[in-house]
């Protein structure tokens, strides 16, 4: 499953020939395993498309620990939407994971064709408020103080998101990586999932979360489980 981002939604939306003109002008990187394609606080004048391989997005916290906010792969895109603020600056370290070739493309580019096209200007809008709505969910997930709580507000989400006619998600990113997006430390996430499995409650299998029973999943951390319902 690709990953749901603003960034990668307006790249795939935009109409097809003007996507093709803008990557036209983009120039090939190629990264070994290890390298840094960008570091927190350099100047953002630049976004890129993932052609193959793995790139990590991290920062160090205040405390010292690497916080890793997400992976992404092939087809997905990074920074697309920094584009559009002046002077702005890269939020995270982006690094290869795994050897990775990419295409860089220009602010230039992606600013002319957005000054260009109405149609263009009408899906930035309506991605940006989507992410606000995203934003705002996030906000709340994180407010709740219980781990397992945020754990399955999350594989909620994941559920609705990912539409799978089966009581299953699969897992965009590494427990490290979600361990992170949920505010928890990796042990703490073990520990959750070790529980709900050896409680019944949940079951995995190659990147796959299945879900035996919803209402004693959410009954079990005090959750309502209409969380799991389709809210369109």
């Amino acid at each position: 499953m690709k990953n749901n981002t603003l960034d990668n939604n307006i790249l795939r939306l935009m109409p097809a020939e003007e996507h093709k003109k803008m990557l036209e002008t983009g120039r090939n990187i190629d990264l070994s395993k290890g390298e840094v394609l960008f570091h927190y606080g350099d100047s953002a004048s630049v976004f890129y498309l993932i052609k193959s391989g793995k790139i990590k997005l991290h920062r160090t916290s205040a405390t010292g620990r690497e916080k890793v906010f997400k992976t992404c792969s092939k087809d997905d895109s990074i920074a697309v939407m920094l584009m559009f603020i002046p002077n702005s600056t890269y939020p995270m370290t982006a690094q290869a994971e795994q050897d990775s070739e990419l295409i860089a493309v220009n602010k230039k580019s992606l600013l002319d064709l957005a000054t260009h096209s109405p149609q263009l200007a009408e899906l930035l809008l309506g991605c940006m408020g989507r992410h606000m709505l995203h934003l705002i969910n996030t906000v709340d997930k994180l407010s709740h103080p219980d781990a397992g709580q945020r754990l399955i507000i999350h594989l909620a989400e994941l559920y609705q998101a990912q539409k799978n006619s089966e009581l299953f998600i699969t897992l965009p990113d590494t427990k490290l990586v979600l361990a992170s997006q949920l505010g928890m430390q990796p042990e703490t996430l073990s520990r959750l999932f070790r529980k709900f499995k050896e409680e019944n409650l949940l079951l995995e299998k190659n990147h796959k979360v299945y879900f035996p029973d919803f209402d004693k999943l959410c009954h079990s951390v005090n959750l309502t489980p209409n969380i799991f319902k389709d809210k369109n």
